[in-house]
Formats: structure tokens, C-alpha cells, sequence
């Protein structure tokens, strides 16, 4: 009996540790809106290897190994989230009051603009859904993995009767997705959903497509082999995968030679890729 309270006693002080770290990693205003589960789950990771006395918080705060540690998880998450966010990415709740309809095509794209990765493939859209839905038929259910903004591109996908499942990092993200679907009644749905733990999309629903747009490369950089997991299980006819090809904000061109792990893996299954400006997308056939 007193063993089993010795244990207890010790998870709640570990867990207490790892919470202290997230509060601490979410003190940068351009991490504060992501999910707690998250970070924790990215700030274990970190320890790992790590000699942490949990019960020496204050100690080990004071620490040079601390500083470096909150350094790095910072960093990652800013690769994740952080990076792809335009400074005025608030505006977006005001825009989408000001959105008179789905063909307030100017609005939805200054909305666009405030993701880093909508801005980019703005330019593309109508090529892009038009060559995707060439090869998967147009689909009535769609899921969006990790998708920033995309959702709000749903014009350009010329669909009549579609249900969307979008899944995002921040409670306040999909909230506003929400607010958009609600607005103009469209059949979807934002979660909150930790890719990492891949246990999770058994939970999703079967659909005709899923979106994995510029999301394996930052989930394999922080759990190698994710990629292939995740392939398994996603209920989808068709997955339609992307990659950039140059840095954010297109400083610098990065070589499609980094994929040859992803075309190993995809090498048995039936598959189209195409490129646009900045990203390389490949269509699979489940």
C-alpha cells in the first residue's frame, strides 16, 4: 500500500515538472494558443536521456541544460506553428465577419494570406483541386490533416454536397474553422487532434480523400517513422500528400533528393505527383 502511494506521489510530481516546462515553453506569444497535450508530448520526448530530478523544479530552472531545453522545444514548435503565421494572423476573426458569401472570392483570399502556406499555394488553387480531383473523382468526404487555414480555400474546390473533417493543433484555430463552416453551413467539422499520436486516426471517420498537405516532413523530424503509421491508418480512398520545395517565405530551393525515403515508401503503391510554384504533391491510391 505504501509503495502504491510512493508511486502516486512520484507521478504527480513528474507530472507537475513537465507542466511547469509547458507553461514556461508557451510564455512566447506565438506558441501560447497550442494545445497543452502537445508541447507536454514534445517536452517528454526532450527529456528523454535527460538526468531530471522532478522533484528540483527550482534548481534545475536555473540550469544552462534548462535554457538549451526550452531553446530546442521552442524551435520545433515554431517549425510547427510558429513559423507559418503572418503577424496580423488575428485578423482573420474580423475578415470572417466581413465575408459576405463563398463566392467573396477577395476575401477569402486576404483570409489565405494569413497562413504562410495558403499564401504560397493562393496562386494555385483552381489548378490544384482541378488536378487532384482528376485522379480521386470528386470526393463527398473530405479530411484535413494539420490544416492551418486550407479549409477556407472550400471556393476553389467547386464541391456541391461535401462533409469536411479538419483537424488542427489550437483549440482557437478550429474555432474560427467552426465559425466559418457554421456561417455558410457547410458540413464540416475542426478537432483539436495530436498527430503524434497516431492512435488517434483509427478514431476518424472513413473518407474519399485526405489532406496531408506540408505535414510529413515536421512529423518526421519529430517522431522518424510517423510517416509510414500514419499511411496505415487513415481511413481514406486516396491521401494527397505535399512537400515544399523551398523554405518558407521561398528564401531557398530545397531538393527533392530529401524524399527518397517517402518514394521507398510509396514505391508499391499506386501514385501521381505533380508541382506547383513551391510544393510537390503526391496523390496515392489506397
Amino acid at each position: 500500500m505504501k509503495e502504491k502511494k510512493e508511486k502516486k506521489k512520484w507521478k504527480s510530481t513528474e507530472k507537475s515538472f513537465i507542466d511547469r516546462i509547458v507553461k514556461d515553453v508557451k510564455k512566447k506569444k506565438e506558441l501560447r494558443q497550442l494545445d497543452d497535450s502537445f508541447v507536454e508530448e514534445i517536452v517528454c520526448e526532450r527529456l528523454k536521456g535527460l538526468e531530471v530530478k522532478f522533484y528540483e523544479f527550482e534548481k534545475f530552472k536555473r540550469t544552462k541544460i534548462y535554457k538549451t531545453l526550452l531553446k530546442n522545444i521552442r524551435k520545433v514548435l515554431r517549425e510547427i506553428y510558429g513559423l507559418f503565421i503572418e503577424k496580423n494572423y488575428e485578423k482573420r476573426f474580423v475578415l470572417l465577419e466581413n465575408l459576405k458569401s463563398l463566392s467573396d472570392i477577395e476575401t477569402h483570399k486576404k483570409i489565405l494570406l494569413l497562413h504562410k502556406s495558403t499564401k504560397e499555394r493562393l496562386p494555385f488553387y483552381d489548378f490544384l483541386y482541378s488536378k487532384i480531383f482528376s485522379v480521386t473523382g470528386k470526393p463527398k468526404k473530405i479530411l484535413d490533416l494539420g490544416c492551418g487555414l486550407n479549409p477556407l480555400s472550400f471556393p476553389f474546390m467547386k464541391l456541391n454536397k461535401v462533409k469536411y473533417l479538419a483537424t488542427e493543433l489550437t483549440e482557437e484555430d478550429c474555432k474560427f474553422i467552426n465559425e466559418y463552416f457554421k456561417k455558410f453551413k457547410i458540413d464540416g467539422k475542426a478537432i483539436v487532434l495530436n498527430l503524434l499520436k497516431t492512435e488517434n486516426l483509427s478514431k476518424l471517420p472513413k473518407v474519399d480523400v485526405c489532406f496531408a498537405f506540408k505535414l510529413l516532413d515536421t512529423l518526421e523530424t519529430l517522431k522518424k517513422g510517423i510517416s509510414e503509421d500514419l499511411l496505415k491508418k487513415v481511413k481514406a480512398k486516396f491521401i494527397v500528400v505535399s512537400f515544399p520545395t523551398k523554405t518558407i517565405g521561398q528564401k531557398k530551393k530545397i531538393s527533392t533528393k530529401r524524399l527518397v525515403w517517402f518514394r521507398k515508401l510509396i514505391k508499391k503503391m499506386k501514385f501521381v505527383s505533380f508541382e506547383i510554384e513551391n510544393e510537390i504533391f503526391f496523390i496515392i491510391k489506397r
